[in-house]
């Protein structure tokens, strides 16, 4: 009778869970959000966009909702309209998470729309950051540079023992080792971008542009690539974190047109509806939107790692720095058409 009572019991306890979704498209904060969630013992769902979160509401209803403000292409406040329009979900809880240097507008705007609530986005405690970041680069990123070293003097010392199938496992093993190597390096990248305070001042974001491309041009003279910087585009951002995000986003448009004969980059400004965006755009490889939601996950690719070498962490890292800075990207573009990548800071 004891294993049915056991078994009775864990069942109660299951269907007295409620499902609460989460649904932010930075993974580190539906992170954050899931952990200070995780005590309750409740069902917790997740949704990297507004247009996964209405699949999922089509799929079952939820107890709560925890909806990021400023989300691409379907921001919070337009999926909650269309929540909303939802008999089923129409009375469903909804709680805003927002930046703390945009409260005030986004909770005028939010409780028009019903909110229940305002939470400021959470932050993962720094000294845990901290300690994983030591642990990737002392624990992991060591024992992986020995291996290729050790690689390394195998092929270099003992290549006349070796036939070229032993020397081609010893290779691969070398690019395994070194792209690892390379994600590691990027995940400290992402924890660097977590810390620290922001200094906001009046950034040339046209000089630092032409610097970067400069450097590129350096590393690739004899690329045949058109660039087109417009004059004056400035913002009002930490003009570290700024460097950062625009090398992010002109190295990403000079990879992605290296197939091109005649490749093509603008950085510039756009005003639309009185809201003002600064873009890099491109006539690259581009991308289908269906797979918009992935470009800015950390390690997410939509291109081969042989066609486009690279960590998969660029365009985490403008993520990361724009939500810093309590802003917002967004990419548009057509798969052999290129792409346009935008942001406000």
């Amino acid at each position: 009778m004891m294993p049915q009572v056991k078994t009775q019991e864990s069942s109660a306890s299951s269907e007295s869970k409620v499902d609460i979704l989460i649904v932010d498209d930075d993974v580190t904060k539906r992170f954050a959000l899931k952990s200070t969630l995780a005590p309750l013992g409740e069902n917790i769902v997740e949704a990297a966009s507004g247009g996964e979160a209405l699949r999922q509401l089509l799929k079952q209803d939820f107890a709560v909702i925890l909806l990021d403000v400023r989300m691409p292409v379907m921001g919070g406040f337009e999926t909650a309209q269309l929540i909303r329009q939802r008999p089923r979900s129409e009375l469903t809880p909804i709680i805003f998470v927002t930046a703390l240097d945009s409260a005030e507008t986004d909770m005028n705007r939010g409780y028009e729309l019903g909110a229940v609530d305002f939470v400021f986005a959470p932050v993962v405690p720094s000294s845990e950051l901290e300690a994983f970041s030591y642990s990737v680069s002392h624990d992991l990123r060591a024992p992986l540079l020995a291996f290729d070293s050790l690689n390394e003097a195998l092929l270099k010392d003992y290549s006349g023992s070796l036939d070229d199938r032993a020397k081609g496992y010893l290779q691969r093993m070398r690019t395994a080792s070194r792209r690892m190597t390379s994600a590691f390096d990027g995940l400290q990248t992402l924890f660097r971008l977590t810390g620290g305070e922001i200094h906001r001042e009046h950034v040339d974001i046209t000089g630092l542009s032409s610097e970067i491309v400069e450097e590129l041009r350096g590393e690739s003279p004899d690329r045949n690539l058109e660039v087109g910087i417009a004059s004056g585009l400035e913002a009002w951002a930490d003009p570290r974190l700024a460097r950062i995000l625009l090398a992010s986003l002109i190295g990403n448009a000079w990879k992605f047109t290296s197939k091109k004969a005649a490749g093509t980059i603008e950085v510039g400004r756009e005003i639309v509806d009185g809201d003002s965006r600064l873009f890099v755009r491109d006539n690259g490889v581009g991308f289908d939107m269906i797979y918009a939601h992935k470009l800015f996950g950390a390690f997410q690719r939509l291109h081969s790692q042989s066609e486009f070498p690279g960590a998969g962490i660029g365009l985490a890292t403008v993520r990361r720095i724009v939500n810093r800075h309590g802003g917002r990207a967004w990419a548009e573009g057509a798969a052999g058409e290129g792409a346009t990548f935008y942001f406000v800071l």
